[in-house]
């Protein structure tokens, strides 16, 4: 991308369409736009897809009797719908001769140019702009220009609205349940404004969408209805060379929308009283103006147009209008349909970007778990468990929605799906709860919810270890890792791993914060919740006792998987190189072979490494000495270089993983998986993947490398820290930032020094510590650190 803030495609090449529109999608945080119908003149004849945050329906398929799908993301009624034709010729549908795509990712504005022939060789120019709001998330606006190169006559202009789409975006989901809206009327208002309507099947969730399409000059206008249909026709007398402008504003609420009548009211109201096309988008460049001020990274390497992109997605998913709206991060933004919308530990990766740019987003995101925090506590009295123990996937109401059987496409067999022994997640809930905290200093939302869940999740932790006399420690049985190739040991007849290292070291870390936060509380606070939750000394000194011993296995002086590990054997990877080219998906591979992955030392992604991604070198050390574990510096390259070998990397997360972690042991590699994770969604690097959605998690966890791994700055004890390590490829870093009320904290990095300026304001001073030095800025004032 020559410009860093454009995206371009040119031609039309059907092979590249699902990546086009995925990576070409629009939206605001409300709703995210992609495709459109086949008539489009927009979008040539891939699938349409709307999605709105927090939009579900529950539509459970089986085979074979076990759950395989269970509650989607609704893909919603289409507002795209508009085509053309000269007087006496056909409907455009597309492709067209010539196009070019042009995403202004600055300005959130996507441009489409065409050259259309009709059968008759009649030549007519298009121009198209496309927009999201954001400035009014319930607003989408169409703006297209007609140029008759050849021929002057009638021009007629169909733009329609459709509710008769289907979840078709993902090919392996074929075959179950596709429809999830039933038409609930359509029309046209008294003053002229289309209009349409739909209920999802199975859950009471509304949605209603009002069109208003408008052209300058005399214009005959027809009306088009049917079941789950509504256009008008409008009649332009076209001339040659001279252009004419179409405008579709389209408004749209549901049922899940607060301050409204009703969704149908809302929307008829919205449309009627939007402005012109330019006005939209002078408010709308404002607003996108606004976000980017705040996501400011100054950084001196050739990749900033697709670190732009990976923000502009970011905040088309999540954004100042989701705040509201009781929504989580979905593994694939709202970009698609992979994973049906589920919510996996995704924001694990996205809140360590959002503390730090956006910290009422991430709140946000926190309160969403809060509310959800009943359900987990149901989740853990069905295992026999207590506290709360969050899902692997969850969608609207915050139960396990984990599918019981996967399909292998190789083998064409469907499998036992155990993914839901991910007990990790409620680890990542802690994480983020504590480093939120850290980030903002927020003593009131630790107080109201923060606080509750640490308290609970830890509970959970507690009871889920049984005590191992044999070895005089705790273990937690029964569980996957982050890796997700290996679910059972092959010697066993039952699902599940033994004290997976990530699983046990972050289950210590969360009883020993969960202790911290009491700590934090005023204390007729402290001692409300520990009424509420009957937490008494006797509980808390388990927590202490759990916390010192879990067992954390080791081998070859490096750090186990899991325990067990060491008893599988090794593959032969230079023969399964050479037979096969792409190895991500081995687990898929060996399965079509008659073998499993279970039996061999071989991860999909970063496992055991996931613990110095979230910790220092030195936090790690301190975690596992706290543990009966003294290690020394060598501990890391050991673990790493092991690992690396025998690692595939299957999923996106696993750059962005590997990246951060040989950050202080070498650094060129570290920047070959920043870049790969960079570009992950850009080339498509899964194959095929990004055309489903894209990879939400991936995408900020590569922008937060530049944002928090080479500048080394880590949120902990009251401090920022600051320990810079820049690539050789990357000479200097400034970062714009946000933390514990000040809105002006700068950081900028090169070689040599390190500049931390505050703006003027009431708040407290920053305390830096950086290599040994402890300095305190305070608001107004600019210091100089020297490497």
């Amino acid at each position: 991308m020559p410009d860093p803030w454009t995206l371009h495609y040119r031609g039309f090449d059907p092979g590249e369409e699902g990546l086009r529109e995925a990576l070409c999608a629009l939206g605001n945080g409300y709703v995210v736009s992609r495709g459109a119908a086949p008539e489009s003149v927009a979008d040539g004849v891939h699938y349409p897809g709307t999605y709105l945050a927090g939009c579900y329906d529950r539509a459970e398929s089986t085979i074979t009797g076990r759950v395989v799908a269970n509650e989607d993301l609704v893909n919603c009624p289409n507002w795209l719908p508009l085509t053309f034709r000269a007087a006496g010729g056909a409907w455009f549908a597309g492709p067209p001769a010539e196009q070019t795509v042009e995403l202004d990712l600055r300005r959130g504005l996507l441009t489409r140019t065409a050259l259309v022939v009709d059968d008759r060789g009649r030549r007519t120019r298009l121009v198209q702009r496309r927009l999201a709001s954001q400035a009014q998330p319930h607003l989408l606006a169409l703006e297209s220009t007609f140029t008759p190169e050849n021929w002057s006559g009638p021009l007629e202009v169909r733009s329609g609205l459709d509710g008769r789409v289907a979840n078709t975006g993902v090919d392996r989901y074929r075959g179950l349940t596709e429809r999830h809206l039933t038409s609930a009327g359509q029309g046209v208002n008294e003053t002229g404004l289309l209009w349409l309507e739909a209920h999802a099947v199975n859950s009471p969730l509304r949605i209603a969408l009002a069109a208003r399409t408008t052209t300058d000059g005399a214009t005959q206008v027809a009306t088009e209805c049917r079941e789950g249909w509504a256009a008008h026709v409008l009649t332009v007398v076209a001339e040659c060379g001279r252009p004419v402008t179409v405008e579709k504003t389209v408004a749209l609420h549901t049922s899940r929308d607060r301050a409204i009548e009703t969704p149908l009211r809302a929307s008829l109201l919205l449309a009627a009283e939007a402005g012109r096309f330019e006005e939209m988008l002078a408010e709308h460049v404002l607003r996108w103006a606004e976000l980017w001020r705040r996501c400011r990274i100054g950084a001196d390497f050739d990749g900033t147009g697709p670190l732009h992109l990976n923000l502009f997605h970011l905040l088309q998913t999540y954004s100042e209008h989701s705040i509201d709206l009781d929504v989580g991060i979905p593994a694939r933004g709202l970009h698609g349909e992979a994973y049906r919308g589920h919510v996996f530990w995704d924001e694990l990766f996205v809140l360590r970007l959002l503390n730090l740019r956006f910290p009422e987003l991430a709140r946000a995101v926190l309160r969403y778990r809060y509310r959800r925090l009943d359900a987990a506590r149901r989740q853990a009295h069905e295992v026999g468990l207590h506290g709360a123990m969050y899902p692997w996937q969850s969608a609207s109401d915050g139960r396990e929605e984990s599918q019981q059987l996967h399909l292998n496409p190789l083998s064409g067999r469907w499998l036992p799906d155990r993914s839901h022994l991910q007990r990790h997640v409620g680890s990542a809930v802690a994480y983020n709860i504590w480093q939120y905290y850290q980030a903002t200093g927020d003593r009131d939302f630790l107080a109201t919810a923060g606080a509750e869940m640490l308290l609970e999740i830890a509970r959970f932790w507690s009871s889920a270890a049984t005590y191992d006399r044999g070895r005089g420690r705790w273990s937690i049985r029964g569980v996957l890792g982050p890796d997700e190739f290996h679910d059972a040991y092959p010697w066993a007849d039952r699902p599940g791993l033994n004290d997976n290292a990530y699983t046990n070291v972050l289950a210590s870390w969360v009883l020993a914060r969960a202790r911290d936060a009491l700590d934090v509380l005023p204390g007729y606070r402290r001692d409300e919740l520990r009424e509420r939750l009957a937490l008494d000394t006797m509980e808390l000194d388990r927590w202490q006792e759990v916390e010192r011993h879990l067992h954390v296995p080791f081998h070859g002086g490096v750090l186990s998987q899991f325990d067990g590990y060491e008893r599988l054997d090794e593959l032969d990877w230079a023969a399964y190189r050479r037979r096969y080219p792409d190895l991500r998906r081995l687990d898929r591979i060996l399965e079509a072979e008659g073998d499993t992955v279970n039996r061999y030392k071989a991860s999909k992604q970063a496992d055991t490494l996931m613990l110095w991604f979230l910790f220092s070198a030195h936090e790690v050390r301190d975690l596992l000495r706290r543990l009966g574990h003294p290690t020394g510096h060598e501990l890391l390259r050991r673990t790493t270089d092991y690992y690396l070998r025998r690692t595939v990397h299957g999923s996106t997360l696993s750059s962005v993983v590997h990246a951060w972690v040989l950050t202080r042991s070498d650094r060129r590699a570290s920047w070959r998986y920043f870049r790969d994770a960079l570009v992950a969604d850009l080339r498509d690097t899964q194959h095929g993947t990004t055309s489903e959605g894209v990879h939400l998690g991936a995408m900020a966890g590569a922008v937060d490398l530049l944002q928090r791994c080479y500048t080394g700055l880590e949120i902990r004890e009251d401090a920022l820290w600051l320990d810079p390590r820049l690539p050789p490829a990357l000479g200097r870093l400034e970062l714009d930032l946000r933390y514990r009320g000040h809105w002006g904290l700068t950081i900028a990095i090169d070689r040599r020094t390190v500049t931390v300026s505050l703006r003027e304001d009431r708040q407290d001073p920053v305390v830096i510590r950086l290599r040994g030095k402890e300095a305190t800025v305070r608001p107004g004032e600019t210091r100089l650190f020297h490497l």
